[in-house]
């Protein structure tokens, strides 16, 4: 890096540092909107209850479960309208827009991979889900249950439990990607199944999978949260 480079780094990096202290400040003058963690805890608590919805596929209906993940998904839709409007209406926010708006985001990309994993299930006939998808649902759940928990944390500025309870997401998706990738190659060297079958179980496996990453990216904004500010 030449001299001027370095030099040039130097001074973004000062500026930013200059306005985060700068709405530091403003923020501690400016009465707090704390409607918008509101928010992020409602989008949290309905990302859970889809999850918790996802285990009734292993003995219900699949069309009933179907509607009831769908109903969730609206929930949750609403949710993001709603951060959206306060945000296009708010100069300070409890913490910066960018990050509330990417949270937001990201949890509603979990709840529409949960929600397509279900309607994928009925779209091509699966009537039970396999074990390794009854696996992922339930690290689906894992990692939901402390989305929300470390979510909530965030109100109260508790960032020593926001990072602890996110490293613990992080171990849940890398178990995800175990199962995922077991289950893959299961199969694709399985000559019993026929080709039909590999893509149906297939497909719904990648969007339990991709509800799970989506929830890892959620963490890993967390992470920086407490970084930012802890």
């Amino acid at each position: 890096m030449t001299e001027d480079n370095r030099t040039s780094t130097a001074v973004i990096k000062k500026s930013e540092r200059r306005s985060s202290w700068l709405q530091g400040i403003v923020r501690f003058f400016v009465p707090r909107n704390d409607h918008f963690y509101d928010f992020l805890e409602g989008q949290a608590q309905t990302v859970y209850t889809a999850a918790q919805a996802l285990l009734r596929l292993e003995h219900e209906d699949v069309a009933v479960v179907c509607k009831t993940v769908k109903d969730l998904e609206r929930v949750g839709d609403a949710f993001v309208k709603q951060m959206e409007e306060a945000l296009a209406a708010t100069f300070v926010t409890p913490i910066d827009r960018e990050d509330l708006h990417w949270l937001s985001s990201e949890l509603d990309d979990v709840l529409d991979f949960a929600n397509s994993a279900s309607q994928t299930c009925l779209l091509v006939g699966l009537e039970r889900p396999t074990v390794p998808m009854i696996k992922l649902i339930g690290i689906l759940n894992q990692v939901t249950q402390t989305l929300y928990t470390t979510i909530v944390h965030l109100r109260a500025n508790a960032y020593a439990n926001v990072t602890e309870q996110a490293h613990i997401i992080r171990q849940l998706e890398r178990d995800a990607d175990v199962v995922f990738h077991e289950a893959i190659y299961a199969l694709y060297h399985n000559d019993d199944i026929d080709s039909k079958q590999v893509l149906r179980e297939e497909k719904v496996l990648e969007n339990l999978e991709n509800a799970i990453d989506h929830a890892k990216r959620v963490a890993d904004l967390l992470l920086n949260l407490a970084v930012k500010h802890g």
